[in-house]
């Protein structure tokens, strides 16, 4: 989670149970999807709390009227303070968006995306602005998710790359002009299912060793 607190507040009324569990909802596909060095803090920590003071009909459950929209809501206020985090990493230069789909689940495709958000040689690449391709596959094997590479796809900045196991020719110029961007979208294609999930990372930049150090 990059070293944070984060303290959400609401009027709303909402039970402890219902809130835990929008909570951690929205935290799953938020907070837990940004890298920014790959390490946890032991500061880490998201934090509700609702004082009731609007008044409304008590939320008890998931099943109940307004628990759905708010649901929502907080999804986009986490995902919103989430994507914050990664663009103002450490020393960081450029902002990260990896997108999975075609995987078999939730959870397979985040566990890839997660591996190359946190995959130091992807993000050295990006400060370096390389259009190096075969680091992200490596992140993707090292996810040690079960991924056929006859299937995977990969493409940085719509610029396919890598299809059904073999290197796609591409504009070279193209590729110097997308890495050369504040903003890098890395897509992949894990041709598996219909499952798909985003994380957030930033590059690794000389900065961040000096802050660090």
């Amino acid at each position: 989670m990059a070293t944070m607190l984060c303290f959400i507040c609401t009027d709303l009324c909402i039970a402890p149970a219902a809130l835990k569990s929008a909570l951690g909802a929205a935290v799953a596909r938020s907070f837990n999807c940004i890298s920014v060095d790959g390490d946890m803090s032991t500061n880490d920590t998201v934090i509700a709390l609702a004082n009731g003071a609007a008044g409304t009909p008590i939320i008890q459950s998931p099943d109940d009227p307004g628990y759905e929209a708010f649901a929502q809501a907080l999804g986009f206020v986490t995902q919103d303070l989430a994507k914050k985090i990664a663009r103002d990493g450490e020393g960081s230069s450029k902002f990260v968006t990896v997108n999975v789909a075609g995987a078999e689940s939730y959870e397979q495709a985040h566990a890839v995306g997660r591996a190359v958000t946190r995959y130091n040689l992807v993000k050295t690449c990006i400060w370096g602005e390389d259009f190096n391709w075969g680091r992200v596959a490596a992140a993707i094997g090292a996810s040690g998710e079960a991924v056929d590479p006859g299937t995977v796809e990969i493409a940085i900045g719509g610029l396919r790359a890598f299809a059904a196991g073999e290197p796609v020719e591409y504009d070279q110029d193209q590729a110097a002009t997308i890495m050369k961007g504040r903003e890098i979208e890395i897509s992949i294609d894990l041709g598996m299912g219909a499952q798909s999930a985003t994380c957030w990372s930033c590059d690794l930049t000389p900065t961040f060793v000096e802050l660090n150090a």
